[in-house]
């Protein structure tokens, strides 16, 4: 009698298991996918959160690598989400480097934004944040102890952002300093504020404590508008005794709807640049900080910048940016006069980036330069001129010049005549000299 077969019930069989190693470095094979392709958390089903439905066994790993980065409130709603997320993966808050708050929205009251006093008290510190930035928040309705409350939320980084403000109002700028100085920061970025408030309270009138002042060693301040920029007070900048760089951002649209750009060397912005030149010249001149001073203005065809030791004379620099010789020959020919307020000590223009061909670059069409820098500049006593390093050779500019210096003095008699131009030719790596020998050996 045949044996009959027996059935075996494949559901009772244990399941494969893999080593829970090789498990979590799925986990964090997926993870880093992710924030390589800067998808995490911001889809709608990110690969991380679908690896904690898998099993019960890889919710753990799941957990410890999901965290958030980067931290947008933009609502009381996303505040009372991140305070929950935190509270129940606590570890996850080690992983915060920059926290971003968006107050008012278009056509919201006032007070819309005052949940904005609440983000200190409902998220827990945040260990290794490295910028905080306030987006259309008005700190003259907030808390009185607004600032002692986000001291909760030190920078850890010195060198990185800081804190960023972007169309934030405030009574007096002292409430500025006060907020940087609470959560440490070294550098604060001002966009589009209002800029021609006074920094003393004007209720008792008076600065803010000095110790608030010492932190801020870097400012960048933009706005919209000539008419806005220009109402910064001198108070503010000169109050701070550690600050080593400024950066302006100039506009460069006459607003919004109307793209047709700024000419920054207009006659009308004569006294805008004679206030700006004040500022600068103020920052260098002050002693109390013995470093370099550095102020930067950003523009279309070229950047300004202004440095030097305080107790010295200030340097100008003007870098070009446009490849193009003529709009910025011409530029640099109305931008002269008006920075003639300035009492610059010496002077460098910066060609390192432009397109070098031989016919733009001619004793007429630098003539203009050269006399702007004679009559508007007197004090000056060193005059640097930067061209491309790789200057193509041609037959006859080439031949002519003979080396970089002797260009140098044919595009600046005057300068050449005073004695001023830094001379930096040397016949090993001079670019023209270079081309000239190699010619010969060629013949």
């Amino acid at each position: 009698m045949a044996t009959p077969c027996r059935i075996i019930n494949c559901s009772k069989q244990p399941s494969p298991r893999l080593p829970i190693e090789i498990c979590e470095r799925i986990i964090d094979s997926v993870a880093w996918s992710d924030v390589n392709t800067a998808e995490a958390h911001e889809g709608d089903e990110p690969s991380l959160l679908c690896c904690i439905l898998v099993c019960r066994a890889w919710v753990p790993r799941c957990r410890f690598v999901l965290s958030y980065t980067e931290v947008d409130l933009r609502s009381h709603n996303d505040l009372v989400f991140f305070s929950r997320f935190f509270a129940v993966y606590p570890h996850t808050a080690s992983n915060v480097e920059q926290l971003r708050i968006y107050g008012r929205k278009e056509n919201e009251t006032s007070t819309y934004d005052s949940w904005f006093s609440s983000v200190p008290a409902m998220l827990p510190a945040l260990p290794n944040l490295v910028t905080l930035s306030i987006l259309d928040v008005d700190l003259s309705h907030q808390h009185p102890n607004i600032f002692m409350l986000y001291s909760k939320f030190k920078l850890a980084s010195e060198l990185v952002h800081g804190l960023i403000l972007t169309r934030v109002s405030f009574l007096h700028f002292s409430q500025v300093a006060r907020l940087a100085y609470a959560i440490g920061a070294r550098t604060v970025s001002v966009d589009r504020c209002p800029l021609s408030l006074p920094i003393f309270n004007s209720r008792v009138n008076r600065l803010p404590p000095p110790n608030t002042l010492h932190t801020v060693i870097e400012m960048e301040i933009s706005s919209d508008a000539w008419s806005e920029l220009i109402k910064v007070p001198s108070d503010w900048l000169l109050a701070f005794p550690n600050l080593q760089f400024l950066e302006i951002t100039l506009p460069r649209y006459k607003d919004a709807d109307n793209l047709k750009q700024i000419d920054p060397f207009a006659q009308q912005h004569g006294q805008d640049w004679f206030r700006l030149c004040e500022l600068s010249r103020g920052l260098v001149s002050r002693s109390v900080q013995p470093k370099e001073i550095s102020v930067h203005m950003s523009m279309v065809l070229f950047d300004v910048f202004i440095d030097g030791v305080p107790g010295g004379n200030p340097k100008l620099t003007l870098k070009a940016y446009d490849r193009d010789a003529a709009p910025c020959i011409s530029a640099l020919a109305k931008a002269l006069p008006l920075l003639s307020r300035g009492y610059f000590g010496s002077v460098e223009i910066d060609l390192n980036d432009m397109l070098w061909i031989w016919e733009d670059h001619t004793p007429e069409l630098w003539k203009a330069v050269d006399d702007a820098l004679v009559l508007h500049h007197p004090s000056l006593t060193r005059f640097i001129f930067h061209i491309v390093s790789f200057i193509p050779y041609h037959d006859v500019f080439t031949r002519r010049y003979g080396c970089e210096d002797n260009f140098r003095d044919a595009l600046f008699p005057q300068m050449a005549q005073r004695a001023i131009i830094e001379r930096e030719c040397v016949n090993e790596d001079c670019a023209i000299h270079c081309q000239v020998e190699y010619r010969k050996v060629s013949a």
